[in-house]
């Protein structure tokens, strides 16, 4: 049986998944390039020190992939409670990596109460409005590659991150535990990792939100032209 595949044009070709993913790994590659570049000059100590370099590349990235998925829920018609919640989740870690920030302008543990309840009521409204369709769509937005995004860097930073910030981690593998600033350095650039694959997360939920207002947008004119010519097409009642 033969499989025909519809073409598609260059610039779809350009802005497919595959082409993405390609992108994705060059900026990877670049961030972690420039790290090693700042490396030399500047040594581990400054790069992962609390408002280093790398902290505030941590922020960005995660602001990024919060405005992604926060833009993506005000223009999608569908999983709006899911890309709130992940949004919230990924604008609450940047203001937790701000925490130092925070306690100097306001108060002890301030990033918790400006940003972490603020953001929690949102979810738990936005939640309640869309509980009668929260299941179904979850389930549709699960299958979908920022979610596959966004879910390996939760698990890469619950289960990764979180061993090599264990005390006990680098004395059993022998490293000298006056090293500190070499073990703050790969500890946040594990974390950076993780972080831009939250920024990418909110680049694809762009890219489906922009697919399903298109989509509803299309069905919604067909809906509407198929109603009007019913209407112009029928007959008149008899008066």
């Amino acid at each position: 049986m033969d499989i025909h595949v519809k073409s598609t044009s260059w610039r779809d070709r350009l802005m497919s998944y595959p082409m993405r993913l390609v992108m994705y790994g060059l900026v990877t590659m670049f961030v972690f390039e420039a790290i090693y570049a700042m490396l030399q000059p500047r040594g581990a100590a400054v790069l992962a020190a609390e408002g280093g370099a790398i902290e505030q590349l941590q922020v960005v990235c995660l602001l990024l992939g919060a405005a992604g998925i926060g833009i993506a829920a005000w223009w999608t018609p569908i999983g709006r409670a899911i890309l709130v919640a992940t949004g919230a989740v990924a604008a609450y870690a940047a203001a937790r990596e701000l925490d130092v920030w925070f306690e100097q302008k306001f108060f002890d543990d301030a990033y918790k109460w400006m940003v972490g309840v603020p953001f929690a009521l949102i979810v738990m409204a936005v939640v309640f409005r869309e509980r009668s369709k929260l299941i179904d769509e979850t389930l549709h937005m699960s299958v979908r590659p920022g979610s596959t995004l966004f879910t390996m860097a939760g698990i890469y930073l619950c289960f990764f991150c979180q061993v090599l910030d264990r005390p006990g981690f680098w004395p059993a593998t022998g490293v000298n535990v006056a090293l500190e600033s070499q073990k703050l350095l790969v500890e946040e650039s594990a974390e950076l990792f993780a972080y831009l694959l939250i920024a990418f997360s909110g680049c694809e939920a762009l890219v489906a939100a922009r697919h399903d207002r298109r989509l509803f947008a299309d069905r919604s004119l067909t809906a509407s032209s198929s109603a009007s010519s019913y209407t112009i097409g029928s007959p008149r009642k008899a008066a």
